[in-house]
């Protein structure tokens, strides 16, 4: 997750985010921003069964909320797999600085997708338990802040949705279920009478 800060220290003129114009004038920003992370970033390989479409993705975003993703060999030892993702993201948040803004830490989470066999041989995800570690940033040159982890399972509000990194749902469908009990309660109150 990326904030723009606009201070004296860092100044950064344009359109901010909301005006009509702030999609294209995120996107001018980002793109020299992103042409910069394909240099140090493994990215993400998509490759569809028959093998015939395959691309590299190195980043979902929109405006200034970002995900970015990264694939490394299968057999990567966990802490390869840390040190990748902690390097990527330091990485990613001095181009943001250079460029007048930074991370949002108390925003940033991240889910290390480790695939496990079950019992009756299929895969799933690994827990945290099961596989623990840690991304630590250093925010300065004296500060690190370790990045929140959750599980595979978790799902949190981002870009207005809230999925889980394995497909889960139900927290989504609960809050929405909530919201249209809500509204159904409001539409049945009788009006208000003078």
């Amino acid at each position: 997750i990326v904030a723009i800060i606009n201070t004296i220290q860092r100044k950064l003129g344009g359109i901010g985010q909301g005006s009509v114009g702030s999609g294209v004038s995120w996107h001018c920003h980002m793109e020299p921003l992103l042409d910069a992370l394909i240099q140090f970033s493994p990215g993400f390989q998509f490759t569809d069964v028959t093998k015939i479409i395959h691309f590299m993705q190195y980043i979902v975003g929109y405006i200034d909320d970002n995900t970015i993703m990264c694939t490394l060999p299968p057999d990567s030892s966990t802490d390869t797999l840390i040190h990748t993702a902690s390097s990527v993201l330091q990485s990613w948040q001095r181009l943001l600085r250079h460029t007048g803004g930074d991370l949002s830490l108390p925003k940033c989470l991240f889910t290390l997708i480790i695939w496990v066999p079950t019992r009756n041989g299929d895969l799933r995800m690994a827990t945290i338990a099961e596989i623990p570690g840690n991304i630590i940033i250093h925010n300065t040159p004296t500060t690190s802040e370790t990045i929140r982890r959750v599980e595979p399972d978790h799902a949190e509000r981002i870009l207005g949705v809230r999925m889980a990194v394995n497909a889960q749902m139900t927290t989504e469908f609960t809050y929405r279920l909530s919201q249209a009990r809500e509204l159904a309660a409001r539409i049945k109150k009788p009006r208000y009478r003078e």
